[in-house]
């Protein structure tokens, strides 16, 4: 189920991408064509997967129009008309294909997004005969060391699920919350945690699944 606050961010998110395709970062890290620097020719991806998206913003945005019944008010441009679909979010995610404007759109972003990817981006997803698998966000799928493919989805929730009963010391317990579930708890705020008495902590040292529920957090490297 979409909700408007999803649409928003999606639609936000190809303001960053078109970006990041004008501007990918250099050699050094900064954005290229800055002044004294030489602008390197778009990749013919990058402008493929721009027209798409623009083409797919378009008909969207026609169907809003005409299901909704409102006036398409915006320029001819990628950036206006994913504006004037911000402003709809909330009639667009009653609509029956709202699931179906998320995927479309998003397929597109990750497009453009996909050839300047760096190693930061990438997640872990499982654990595999002592090695460790990652993906990028966009990635619907893995090669996993055994030669087989994996649901990146599916891994990711059982990976969640095996850590949460994982029972760690402290520090190893700040250490999976900030690789795996994206949540920042210091050690030591686990141990003053257990101190105070809020936070039980066994001989082998404190399980994850109560530490999350101690410190009411939420996963912030969401599974795809």
């Amino acid at each position: 189920m979409t909700d408007p606050a999803h649409i928003r961010r999606l639609c936000d998110s190809i303001h960053d991408a078109l970006a990041l395709a004008e501007h990918p970062p250099s050699s050094s890290g900064t954005p290229s064509g800055g002044v004294g620097q030489s602008r390197p020719p778009i990749p013919t991806t990058i402008l493929s997967a721009k027209e798409d998206l623009k083409a797919k913003l378009v008909s969207w945005a026609r169907m809003i129009g005409e299901d909704g019944e409102f006036v398409i008010d915006c320029d001819d441009d990628t950036l206006s008309i994913a504006a004037w679909v911000y402003t709809k979010a909330d009639w667009l995610a009653d609509h029956p294909a709202a699931d179906d404007f998320v995927d479309e759109i998003d397929e597109c972003v990750r497009a453009l997004r996909r050839p300047y990817a760096s190693k930061e981006e990438r997640f872990l997803v499982t654990v595999m005969a002592g090695v460790r698998v990652y993906a990028y966000p966009w990635e619907r799928t893995v090669l996993l060391p055994d030669g087989t493919v994996g649901d990146t989805y599916q891994l990711r929730q059982e990976l969640y699920q095996r850590t949460r009963k994982e029972i760690l010391p402290a520090a190893n317990v700040s250490a999976v919350l900030d690789k795996i579930f994206g949540m920042e708890v210091s050690a030591d705020a686990i141990r003053k945690a257990a101190k105070r008495g809020t936070l039980e902590k066994r001989p082998e040292g404190f399980l994850v699944e109560r530490v999350i529920e101690r410190f009411g957090l939420e996963p912030k490297h969401v599974a795809i």
